[in-house]
């Protein structure tokens, strides 16, 4: 039996998040707008979806009618509509919430698996234009933004962590990509040309035949899922047919105390599991209502092309924070100054300083953490000081790091012996003013402004990679990847292949919606527990419950009928 608390308080999460209406005023099929019996269809639709997967871990559209009918005290069910107070008797039929799945997904249908043409008036064939898809996908959006919002307590954050995970289709792909496919897939290979929400395009790098293979076309039943690839439990990649979920969760800063608010998913949207990351997270993120402060993503981020991430999160005004590849390490040459990790360095900075692999995320020696925190130390002396942070061009003004009072070096006066007084590193190859080439402007001048090419420009980080400072902020990534796990736990949302038995992009995102605001709400019981920081009145507070047990009630006593 589910108790009225966890009742009451999923109808606040509906009724103040306004989706709701939202939804009935485009699945109305009364043009003059008025209400009708099916705006309280769908209310309860939604309200058993969540309190299936709750007490049930399943989203199945079965489930959620019986949940309605079985596990309500009778009063929740009385005042709800689901019973007749007089006669017991049910008032809608699990055949009602089968048609909202249809209707939704007749109605709401954006994706690849929406019939591109359909028939018009005098039997003219006309398209699905882009405008109306953006329109239905809008409305999506919003009622999953809503729903969110609805359930965020706490202190206001800034920072947030970004990823996506595997979501299985209920339907099977008809065929597999073939073993070409699959291996650029899995390689994701730097040659991968993005297309944005679509899929993904692939140069030929040498394992496929033709000119360009697009991903995700061979397709299943569900039409809007698209064969990709997710990190398979033993850590590598595999190949699936579904979704992905690109999940926006709030980190706590640098400075900031863990349990001032919990952590809880902001934002998320699903697409085929072959579309690129960039358009839905740039969406994401422009969807909250407050500036971000820093985005901790993994490299499978950063590593885009920088016009179309970098560069986009820059002009928002967003600081990144991301680990690197291991190709991605060594000394690129540039304005004769040493960059690695997307900052410079002095041109005399030692050649064995290039290359500074981090422990594997799962290393346990504190021994090797150490002594790699005690290399990016040593570098991170002969980095250059940023007088100016890099503009959306990558474009920073730069002082040597001797006049920063970082290294010594024998061209810049008197900074060898403070140098050696508080124990810092000497340059000892530090350019010959009397070569051909002279000295570089960064060791003639006192800053120096350069625009490196986009290569280095798109690792660029305000946090030192590599640092103390950078590892404690990149570890917090753990929130939105550990929102994965508690999710897909049979123990709390089940969130795993037969969760749903449902097909198309709309309603699969209302069902997540009902997952994502029942992770969020065992999160805030959680840290209420801990923490105490709710009035014991606030809506999504529960208080503690002192019924003992529930006893069955026949038809005849309930209702008076004959036997």
């Amino acid at each position: 039996m589910i108790e009225a608390g966890r009742v009451s308080r999923m109808e606040f999460v509906l009724d103040t998040s306004g989706v709701v209406e939202v939804l009935s005023a485009v699945l109305r099929s009364d043009r003059r707008g008025r209400r009708s019996k099916a705006d309280g269809v769908l209310r309860l639709f939604l309200l058993g979806l969540q309190l299936a997967i709750t007490s049930e871990r399943s989203a199945v559209i079965k489930e959620a009618y019986e949940v309605l009918t079985n596990e309500l005290t009778l009063d929740d069910q009385y005042r709800l509509g689901v019973r007749d107070p007089r006669s017991g008797r049910v008032l809608f039929s699990v055949n009602e919430f089968y048609y909202l799945t249809k209707l939704i997904n007749h109605k709401l249908g954006y994706g690849s698996g929406v019939s591109t043409v359909s028939t018009g008036s005098h039997g003219v064939q006309v398209s699905l234009s882009d405008e109306q898809r953006g329109q239905r996908h809008d409305v999506i959006r919003d009622v999953c933004n809503r729903l969110m919002d609805a359930t965020v307590v706490g202190r206001a954050g800034v920072d947030y962590a970004l990823d996506a995970t595997g979501i299985h289709s209920w339907s099977r792909g008809r065929a597999k990509p073939s073993p070409s496919e699959m291996r650029v897939m899995l390689e994701d290979s730097p040659d991968t040309v993005d297309v944005g929400d679509g899929g993904v395009g692939v140069v030929d790098v040498g394992v496929v035949a033709s000119s360009e293979v697009v991903l995700g076309a061979k397709r299943g039943i569900d039409g809007d899922a698209a064969w990709g690839i997710k990190t398979a439990k033993t850590g590598g990649k595999e190949v699936f047919f579904g979704f992905h979920e690109h999940t926006l969760v709030q980190v706590p800063a640098l400075d900031e105390d863990r349990e001032e608010a919990p952590r809880l998913i902001r934002r998320f949207e699903l697409t085929a599991a072959s579309a690129d990351v960039v358009d839905v997270s740039l969406r994401l993120l422009d969807s909250l209502d407050a500036p971000v402060g820093q985005l901790l993503v993994d490299n499978h981020y950063h590593y885009k092309k920088h016009d179309r991430w970098a560069k986009q999160l820059t002009r928002r005004g967003i600081r990144q924070v991301h680990d690197l590849r291991a190709d991605e390490q060594g000394f690129v040459e540039y304005e004769r100054m040493r960059w690695a990790g997307g900052s410079a360095h002095c041109p005399g900075t030692p050649d064995a300083l290039g290359t500074i692999l981090r422990p594997a995320p799962g290393e346990k020696s504190v021994a090797l953490h150490d002594a790699f925190h005690e290399q990016i130390n040593v570098r991170e002396q002969y980095a250059f000081r940023r007088v100016t942070q890099a503009d959306e061009n990558g474009t920073q003004r730069l002082e040597c790091p001797a006049l920063a009072g970082k290294v010594g070096c024998a061209l810049r006066a008197g900074s060898q012996a403070a140098a050696v007084l508080h124990g810092l590193a000497i340059v000892t190859k530090h350019p010959n003013p009397d070569g051909p080439e002279g000295l570089p402007k960064c060791c003639s001048q006192r800053t120096v402004q350069v625009t490196p090419p986009d290569t280095v420009s798109k690792l660029s980080q305000v946090l030192y990679w590599g640092s103390r400072k950078w590892d404690k902020t990149f570890r917090k990534r753990t929130y939105v990847e550990g929102s994965y796990g508690c999710r897909k736990n049979t123990s709390n949302e089940n969130l795993r292949h037969g969760l749903f038995h449902i097909t198309g992009l709309p309603l699969i995102h209302v069902v997540m919606a009902m997952v994502n605001v029942t992770y969020n709400l065992r999160m805030i019981d959680n840290w209420q527990a801990r923490t105490g920081l709710l009035d014991a009145s606030h809506p999504l507070v529960i208080a503690p419950s002192n019924i003992v047990g529930f006893r069955a009630v026949s038809a005849e006593e309930e209702y008076g009928l004959s036997a």
